[in-house]
């Protein structure tokens, strides 16, 4: 999984930048939340609009422009393509840390 993620919005493509400890942050935000119970179908679905326009970190792709033109199976594999897109890159550097546990492990 080193293809960063993509995403054609109103015929233009668009692919994610170097992710940022931000957009790690609100994925951990997110999954902790959604562990807990405390998000509500909506407050996910928002969360997961909200997640997804961090990531490209395009001024262009807003919310509403995803809202619009991204269908409910295209949000969720994208937005779990994101995640794990993260996640493994968080884990691979990590590794490079001289005796340290991957998140995945803590």
């Amino acid at each position: 999984m080193n293809t960063p993620p993509t995403i054609t919005l109103n015929g233009k493509k668009y692919t994610v930048p170097k992710p940022k400890i931000k957009l790690w942050r609100n994925l951990v935000r997110f999954y902790e939340s959604q562990t807990k119970g405390e998000l509500s179908g909506e407050a996910m679905l928002d969360e997961m609009f909200g997640i997804i326009v961090l990531a490209f970190g395009n001024a262009e792709i807003t919310v509403e422009l995803v809202e619009e033109n991204m269908d409910f199976e295209e949000l969720v594999a994208v937005f779990n393509y994101i995640s794990e897109y993260v996640t493994n890159m968080v884990n691979n550097k990590a590794a490079h840390v001289p005796n340290a546990k991957t998140p995945a492990e803590a």
